[in-house]
C-alpha cells in the first residue's frame, strides 16, 4: 500500500532541528582521515520520497529495553512537539552487544535481550518496558530521488610524505545533492512516547546492499585566501564510502535510534 506524504509540512525549524540532530551525531564521527564535521546547510527540496507500506506486526523485542540511562529520565520535561517536528525529542543511538544481521524485513541479530523472559513484562528503569495493546511496528520500502541538499565543513586529514606518521589537515567544503536512495525501514511505536527506528539490509539485483544508490557531491579543498582544489574525483570517492560506513554503523539493523516522545 502506498503512502501520501506531505513533504511541505518539512519546514526550516524542522531543517534547524535535524541540522542539530546530525552535528550532534558527526561530533563523535571517529575517522583518522575527517575531523571537525560541521552541518552548514540544509534544504529538504520539493520531490517527496515514494513510501509503500510493506508489513504490520509486533515490535522486536530489542525497542522494549531500556538502556537510555539518565536521558530517560530528563524526557519528562522535555516540551510537547507536533509529530512534524519529532526530531527535536531526545533520540538514543542503541549499539547491541552481539549480533550480525540478514534478510529483508527480518531482523538480524541474536539480540542481548531475545531470551530475557522479562522482555515486555518489566515497569521500567534501565530494563524491559511493559507491553500495550498499541504497540505497532511497520516496515515500508522508501525510495527516494529528489532534491535535497546538504553543506558540510570539515578538515580532511593528508598522510605527510616520508611515513614518519602525522598528518596535514586541509579545510574542505561539500555539498551533497542528487541523492537516490532505496531502502526497508523498520518504524516501532512502544509504550506510547517512544518512537524506535532503523534500517533493514537489503540486496539488490547485483547483489549490492548500498543504501544510496547515486549521490553527487561537489568538494573544495584548501583555504578560501589560496589556491583551492575542486572537485577531486579520489576524495570525493572517499566521502561517498565514509558516508555507506557511516549508515551501517549508525541505522542499519541490529543498531537503532529511539525517539522519547512527551505524552
Amino acid at each position: 500500500m502506498s503512502l501520501s506524504i506531505n513533504w511541505s509540512l518539512l519546514d526550516t525549524q524542522l531543517a534547524e532541528a535535524l541540522e542539530s540532530f546530525l552535528n550532534a551525531r558527526l561530533g563523535d564521527l571517529d575517522s583518522p582521515y575527517i575531523r571537525n564535521v560541521q552541518v552548514s546547510g540544509f534544504k529538504w527540496g520539493d520531490a517527496a520520497p515514494e513510501v509503500t507500506l510493506l508489513d504490520l506486526t509486533d515490535p522486536y523485542e530489542d525497542f522494549y529495553w531500556q538502556d537510555d540511562g539518565p536521558a530517560a529520565a530528563a524526557a519528562g520535561s522535555v516540551a510537547p512537539t507536533p509529530a512534524v517536528s519529532a526530531a527535536t525529542s531526545p533520540t538514543h543511538l542503541h549499539h547491541p552487544a552481539t549480533g550480525t544481521a540478514s534478510g529483508t524485513a527480518t531482523p538480524r541479530s541474536t539480540s542481548p535481550y531475545a531470551s530475557d523472559p522479562n522482555v515486555g513484562n518489566g515497569t521500567g528503569g534501565n530494563g524491559p518496558l511493559p507491553r500495550s495493546p498499541t504497540d505497532v511496528q511497520i516496515h515500508v520500502h522508501v525510495a527516494y530521488k529528489g532534491s535535497i541538499e546538504l553543506e558540510l565543513q570539515l578538515d580532511l586529514g593528508a598522510p605527510l610524505p616520508g611515513g614518519g606518521g602525522g598528518s596535514l589537515w586541509l579545510p574542505m567544503n561539500v555539498r551533497l545533492r542528487g541523492i537516490h536512495l532505496d531502502a526497508l525501514f523498520a518504524f516501532a511505536w512502544v509504550n506510547g512516547d517512544r518512537l524506535s527506528w532503523c534500517l533493514l539490509e537489503t540486496e539488490d539485483e547485483s547483489g549490492s546492499t548500498n543504501i544510496i544508490k547515486a549521490l553527487h557531491i561537489e568538494t573544495s579543498v584548501g583555504d578560501a585566501t589560496r589556491q583551492r582544489l575542486h572537485n577531486v574525483s579520489k576524495v570525493e570517492r572517499f566521502l561517498v564510502d565514509q558516508i555507506h560506513r557511516l549508515l551501517d554503523a549508525e541505522c542499519v539493523w541490529p543498531n537503532y535510534h529511539t525517539v522519547l516522545l512527551q505524552r
